[in-house]
């Protein structure tokens, strides 16, 4: 099978994959395998000037309420941004941490919105149900279209 790539593609043996896209891979004796994001997240804790910090048993502290004040003086925006994308990617061998994870997203996505200069002001709540009446309108018809195209009536 490998000569039969060999003789289609060209291919370079690079030997066992160790590290791939921050997963660390471990080739057991009995052929199985292990993962593990650990020098990512040593990577990321040196990068946060965190990697001295102590370890915690909850990812989160009980009770935190997230809150804009103080947010664009006490945050690089762009780190936190970085730093959010990163801990997402984490989640994929650490699930212990995707509730606080989902919660600093939202937590940025509202930062976000609050920065956001709307670009229409409306003056009544008739007004604000009639563009949203709109919007969903043209968005089925969109998806009717779509269906339309592969033959769903």
């Amino acid at each position: 099978m490998v000569s039969k790539r060999h003789s289609v593609f060209s291919l370079n043996d690079l030997g066992q994959l160790d590290y791939f896209l921050g997963i660390e891979v471990k080739n057991r004796d009995n052929g199985s395998m292990s993962h593990s994001q650990g020098k990512y997240i040593r990577d990321l804790l040196t990068k946060t000037n965190m990697l001295e910090s102590k370890p915690l048993s909850s990812p989160m502290e009980v009770g935190l309420k997230l809150s804009k004040n103080g947010f664009d003086t006490l945050y690089d925006q762009p780190m936190y941004r970085s730093v959010v994308g990163a801990l997402l990617y984490i989640t994929i061998t650490r699930p212990s941490i995707c509730f606080i994870v989902n919660k600093v997203c939202r937590f940025m996505a509202i930062i976000a919105w609050w920065a956001k200069k709307q670009p229409d002001i409306s003056c009544s709540s008739t007004e604000t149900e009639y563009r949203s009446l709109a919007l969903a309108t043209s968005e089925l018809l969109w998806i009717q279209s779509l269906l339309q195209e592969f033959g769903i009536s």
